[in-house]
């Protein structure tokens, strides 16, 4: 049996998924040419072949009988890239994840409003024209995170969780991304002016996504979106990265304490540092080796040529950090939170809970099933999580 499904919307979610018409029927198991004649409206697939094409897509199949394409879904700018390499497509796994976190943000807008009220605008504001260390201090009392208040957190998933968590209590909504290569994309982030969005990867390590979460803030207060993987392709950064890259940096080792410190004046101006002292460094300021050694360099306190020999060397362990990481195997309620983060996960239970949604609906979003509610629960009392954002 024919589907009698309107032929753009095949070409549409397509191309939306990241696919040419060669890998797509590669992956489906049909000719080229019967999809492009799918496409065309020259002939139509059957109901199994729709199914197969849903499936790669990750489009519901009622998306194909729509007259025309929905509205709403953009990819944000890539900011990160090189001139010569704007026509880089960006994958499916990418894409799908925008698609995704864009789609739960408009989800969790609707949600909140049922059961908290309205959500107060972002106010924080940033110009590229500002010196990057006076925006982090405007950041750091943004987000209510003082340096004495970092300094008695834990290392590493301790750090990234009160971040996360200040981000949310801020009116910021931080996911994470599976499934995507760590070097294609580090992160990426949404602007709106009311619950602004950024998503981390959650194959970077603990410390990384803490910077990209910053990173990815100062996006949002310059009133601007995009993918972030964080390197230079080549030696070549756009300005708007570097800002974003020196605001995160100032935020989490604030140049007073970062000079004060007993260790830094401890080494002559200019003198290379040994790994170990880079390493209790970073410890102290909850950060990576990264990202104290280009503090030092910002500061004047180390040259650029150690910087640079330095950073090959660091990049090289967190390529190879990436790729060896691996953790067991997480309780499911503990994933859904990590993935989509306390605050969402309250509003989802509170909508539950007073019957605006049924539990078909919670698992579905949440991802998991009813026998692990009580496991939620439990975890968001621990943690006390704010219900509104007064």
């Amino acid at each position: 049996m024919e589907a009698l499904v309107t032929p753009a919307l095949l070409r549409w979610s397509r191309e939306t998924a990241g696919y040419d018409v060669y890998t797509a029927s590669a992956k489906a198991a049909v000719k080229p040419d019967a999809l492009a004649s799918w496409e065309s409206g020259q002939a139509r697939p059957s109901i199994p072949q729709l199914r197969k094409l849903a499936k790669l897509y990750k489009r519901p199949i009622a998306v194909f009988y729509l007259p025309e394409p929905p509205q709403g879904f953009t990819v944000p700018k890539d900011y990160r890239r090189p001139t010569q390499a704007d026509t880089m497509l960006t994958s499916p796994a990418l894409l799908f994840q925008l698609r995704e976190a864009q789609s739960r943000r408009d989800l969790f807008l609707e949600l909140y409003e049922q059961t908290e009220g309205d959500l107060p605008p972002m106010t924080l504001s940033a110009d590229m024209r500002e010196d990057p260390e006076a925006v982090a201090e405007r950041v750091r009392s943004y987000l209510g995170t003082p340096l004495e208040a970092q300094e008695s957190w834990k290392p590493n998933y301790d750090t990234m969780n009160r971040w996360r968590a200040a981000f949310e209590q801020a009116g910021v909504l931080v996911f994470q991304m599976q499934g995507v290569p760590w070097d294609e994309a580090r992160g990426f982030s949404v602007h709106s002016e009311t619950l602004p969005l950024a998503v981390v990867n959650v194959k970077d390590a603990p410390n990384g996504r803490t910077f990209t979460m910053l990173h990815e803030l100062t996006h949002l207060a310059l009133r601007q979106g995009g993918i972030c993987n964080l390197r230079e392709v080549g030696g070549y950064a756009l300005d708007i990265e570097a800002f974003c890259n020196a605001v995160a940096g100032a935020v989490l080792v604030p140049r007073e304490p970062l000079l004060r410190d007993e260790l830094v004046r401890g080494y002559p101006e200019g003198h290379e540092w040994r790994d170990d002292d880079l390493r209790r460094l970073a410890r102290e300021f909850h950060c990576s080796r990264d990202v104290v050694t280009r503090r030092l360099l910002i500061n004047g306190r180390i040259t650029r040529n150690f910087y640079q020999s330095k950073r090959e060397q660091l990049a090289n362990e967190t390529v190879l950090g990436s790729q060896t990481r691996s953790s067991g195997p997480v309780p499911p309620a503990r994933e859904a939170i990590a993935k989509f983060g306390h605050l969402f996960v309250h509003v989802v239970l509170s909508n539950y809970y007073q019957d605006n949604i049924t539990g078909s609906d919670l698992t579905d979003i949440l991802q998991l099933r009813m026998k692990h509610l009580p496991s939620l629960d439990a975890i968001l009392d621990r943690t006390r999580v704010r219900e509104t954002y007064a």
